[in-house]
């Protein structure tokens, strides 16, 4: 497998492979030992989420097998799934594991598979492309209507409440990613801002001292939209 970008896992072990193995700094880890990291804590979560509720009289539907899963979702009379994505079905860019078994389980059988997130950085279609990238699915095998982004649903929750009443295009100030700025401007909208307006240093985003020197529009604007900005 190609090699993926260091980093540390603490709860789990991973194999090491360095051309030194005494040389510590110069450690890379494969994409597959980040997997396998992945699921042994995902077992070990697991197992205290059934041991928990081994005492109780109800508890959340559990798969633990795949056939589990795969008798569940080809007989039940569950049309619509909604997931989750950073922390869900991915970590950064390492897919969980099973999730793409799951996804493509999901599809095969007919179900409508919906993706929800609350990172307002990416527009729709890179979502799209970022799960069907990290998740191994066939091109195209996702679409964009099933994506549903906190950038996607700001843009219609000002076009509800903006352009429904004026047809005029409106001003909207962005501070925040290309992505975002995307989904409002297909909305609708007439844009200033967007990412990065000034230089900053600062890996955390603007200072109090670049926050106060920002370069707000001159003029009116009808709605400002502040998101997640990690450029």
């Amino acid at each position: 497998p190609s090699l993926t970008q260091k980093r540390q896992l603490s709860s789990v072990p991973l194999p090491l492979a360095s051309e030194n193995q005494d040389d510590t700094a110069s450690t890379v880890y494969t994409s597959a030992d980040i997997t396998e990291s992945i699921r042994h804590e995902s077992e070990i979560e697991m197992k205290k989420v059934i041991k928990l509720f081994q005492s109780r009289k109800t508890s959340p539907l559990l798969f633990q097998t795949k056939d589990d899963l795969t008798s569940f979702t080809s007989s039940n009379q569950i049309q619509n799934y909604l997931f989750d994505c950073d922390g869900v079905l991915y970590r950064g860019t390492d897919s969980l594991p099973s999730a793409s078994l799951a996804i493509q389980s999901l599809l095969n059988n007919g179900k409508q598979v919906y993706f929800v997130t609350n990172n307002a950085a990416a527009s729709r279609m890179e979502l799209k492309q970022k799960l069907e990238k990290v998740l191994r699915l066939p091109k195209d095998s996702l679409k964009e209507e099933m994506m549903i982004g906190s950038a996607y649903v700001a843009s219609r929750y000002l076009h509800s409440r903006l352009l429904k009443e004026n047809n005029n295009a409106q001003r909207v100030h962005v501070i925040g990613t290309s992505g975002l700025c995307k989904e409002l401007e297909s909305a609708g909208f007439d844009i200033s801002g967007g990412p990065d307006p000034i230089d900053t240093t600062s890996l955390w985003g603007m200072s109090r001292d670049e926050l106060a020197s920002y370069p707000f529009p001159e003029g009116e604007i009808d709605a400002m939209v502040i998101g997640l900005d990690n450029d």
